[in-house]
């Protein structure tokens, strides 16, 4: 048996043990009716919901407990820039100007990395995917981002998305 089950069947003994001592009975127990067992397991399941929520409600307000995505933030730092920072960046391009995917992964970070759905800027990839792959009916969303693991195979990945001309023109850059 391996650690994750042995882990398992180990929670299950310790419910049990607290459930014996808090109810003072077991799910042997033969005095509810089938409907008692049906608002218990309702009941369960609200507040599974409730915790969900809870869960949500941290994951985008407090990026210390939001671990997945501090693992998986593959925008290297000096693109994750604010709103104010990306417009002030913006402002000062003149006509002469070429925008790069540098400039597209600090626009995107800027927009969304407080969304509820943000993918560590794996979901920049996805937006571009989803713009572009018409165009290349070879790629494979999960060959484009199979070898990101990190910042600097992130920015590889984004490059490798923005290599023909015709892409750039058609992304609107």
């Amino acid at each position: 048996m391996d650690s994750i089950v042995t882990s398992v069947i180990q929670s299950f003994k310790q419910r049990s043990e607290f459930g014996q001592q808090k109810y003072g009975t077991n799910m042997d127990r033969t005095d509810l009716k089938f409907l008692d067992w049906v608002q218990h397991m309702q009941e369960e399941l609200m507040d599974a919901i409730i915790y969900l929520e809870k869960m949500k409600y941290m994951f985008k307000t407090d990026q210390t407990h939001s671990n997945y995505q501090v693992a998986r933030m593959y925008v290297p730092m000096y693109y994750r820039l604010s709103i104010d920072a990306v417009d002030s960046m913006i402002y000062s391009w003149d006509d002469s100007h070429v925008v790069t995917w540098f400039d597209l992964m600090a626009i995107d970070y800027a927009h969304h990395h407080k969304d509820i759905d943000y993918d560590g800027g794996m979901s920049f990839i996805y937006r571009i995917y989803n713009k572009l792959h018409h165009l290349h009916p070879f790629w494979n969303i999960n060959i484009l981002t199979g070898d990101i693991t990190d910042s600097n195979s992130y920015t590889l990945g984004v490059a490798a998305l923005f290599q023909d001309q015709a892409d750039i023109d058609y992304y609107g850059v």
